[in-house]
C-alpha cells in the first residue's frame, strides 16, 4: 500500500506542476498579445502626429526616418518603413521593420523625390556599390542595387523587379523583372557592375556599364549540384 500511496503523491505533484506550467504559458501568450496591441497603438499615434507623407499613414503604421547622408553628395536619404507583424520568439525580442519606399532629399535646394511611386511595394534588397580602388571616404558610391516586390506579409516566394540607380536616384533603371532574390552585387576588375540574382529558379549573372548603368550582358549561371 505504501508504494501505491507514494506514487499517488507523485502523480498529484506532477499534475500541479503541469497546471503551473500551462498557466505560465497562457499568461505569456496573453502578455505578448497585450504588448503587440500597445505597440501597434503607439505606432499609430506616432504616425498620426507626423507630417502626412502618404494617405492614412496612421492606419498603415508608416513612418519616415533613418536619415543618412550619401557620401560625396549633398543628398540625404530617409526610409519609409512599416512594422513587420507576426509573432517572433527570437532571442533579441521585439519586431522588425520593412522598407516601403526611400525619400531622397537634396540639402542644396531642399527638394525631395521618392524612389517608388507609392507605398504599396516592399524593398527586400538594397545595397550601394562602392569603388574598392578609391581610398577617398567622401567619394559617392558608383550605383545602388534595389529589389522591389509587391507588398506581401510573406515576400520570400514573390517575384519582383530589379532596379539599378545612380547614388542620388536621378536616373533609375529597371534592369530585370521576375526576380525572386539578389545574391550579391560588386565590381569586376574591368569596372563593370556585376549582379547575381535568382529568376525562374535559375541563377543569372548580369553585367552593367558603371557610367551609363546600361546592361552589357546577362547569362544563366550553371551551378553544379552538390552530391
Amino acid at each position: 500500500m505504501r508504494p501505491a500511496k507514494f506514487f499517488r503523491y507523485i502523480w498529484r505533484i506532477d499534475a500541479i506542476l503541469i497546471f503551473i506550467a500551462a498557466a505560465a504559458a497562457v499568461f505569456g501568450v496573453v502578455m505578448l498579445i497585450v504588448s503587440e496591441i500597445n505597440s501597434s497603438a503607439r505606432r499609430r499615434e506616432v504616425a498620426a502626429t507626423s507630417p502626412p507623407v502618404v494617405a492614412n499613414a496612421e492606419k498603415k503604421e508608416l513612418r519616415l526616418g533613418g536619415l543618412t547622408r550619401i557620401e560625396g553628395t549633398s543628398v540625404f536619404r530617409a526610409e519609409l518603413t512599416s512594422a513587420r507583424h507576426g509573432v517572433e520568439f527570437a532571442s533579441g525580442g521585439g519586431y522588425g521593420s520593412e522598407t516601403r519606399n526611400i525619400l531622397f532629399i537634396d540639402s542644396a535646394d531642399a527638394s525631395a523625390r521618392w524612389l517608388l511611386p507609392s507605398d504599396k511595394e516592399l524593398i527586400t534588397f538594397d545595397t550601394a556599390i562602392a569603388d574598392p580602388a578609391s581610398s577617398n571616404e567622401s567619394k559617392p558610391p558608383i550605383a545602388t542595387v534595389i529589389l522591389v516586390k509587391p507588398y506581401s506579409e510573406n515576400p520570400d516566394p514573390v517575384d519582383g523587379r530589379l532596379l539599378l540607380l545612380d547614388p542620388v536616384a536621378r536616373h533609375i533603371h529597371q534592369v530585370a523583372s521576375g526576380v525572386n532574390a539578389v545574391d550579391g552585387a560588386s565590381l569586376t576588375p574591368d569596372g563593370q557592375i556585376a549582379i547575381l540574382f535568382e529568376s525562374n529558379r535559375t541563377y543569372r549573372l548580369a553585367l552593367f556599364d558603371h557610367s551609363s548603368l546600361l546592361k552589357i550582358s546577362e547569362r544563366v549561371v550553371n551551378v553544379p549540384q552538390l552530391k
